[in-house]
């Protein structure tokens, strides 16, 4: 076994917590700086968990890109508020809860930009920014193609 195979070998064991073997250690004497510093950061660190508890723990947290469901009031651009009042659209206070119903659960699911088909309407809502882009009613979004979407909600 080569010097780098023995050293990460080293590692790992240091990692894991397992004792590291006469050769190992054998091995890993000696006074280089960079071994120091990787050595004195691994006996600071927590044991190793699994990374299915790791991905609960990240699932439970909702970190993805910071954005958290029901993080604040839904906003809309002047651009979709325009496209609104021209096509004489009226959204009442369950069509704002639904489409921010639909936002969350966007968000938890880590999209960044979403299509949302809400009854005879589509929005393309930016979902970190909690902002309405565009609104377009049924026979406008026909026939379109909508692009720089990472997902859809159909609600």
């Amino acid at each position: 076994m080569d010097g780098t195979s023995l050293e990460i070998r080293r590692l790992n064991e240091m990692w894991s917590g397992r004792p590291a073997t006469e050769k190992t250690a054998r091995a890993g004497a000696g006074t280089d700086p960079l071994r120091q510093a990787v050595e004195t950061t691994l006996a600071g660190c927590a044991p190793p968990q699994s990374f299915a508890g790791a991905l609960q723990q990240a699932m439970a947290a909702n970190t993805r890109v910071g954005v958290r469901a029901g993080a604040g009031p839904l906003k809309f651009s002047a651009h979709a508020l325009k496209r609104l009042a021209d096509n004489r659209i009226q959204l009442t206070a369950g069509d704002i809860q639904r489409l921010q119903a639909a936002v969350d659960k966007a968000a938890g699911k880590g999209a960044r930009s979403s299509l949302i088909l809400m009854d005879r309407m589509a929005f393309i809502v930016s979902v970190e920014n909690r902002t309405v882009i565009t609104a377009l009613e049924e026979g406008r979004a026909r026939e379109n193609v909508f692009t720089q979407i990472d997902s859809a909600v159909i609600t």
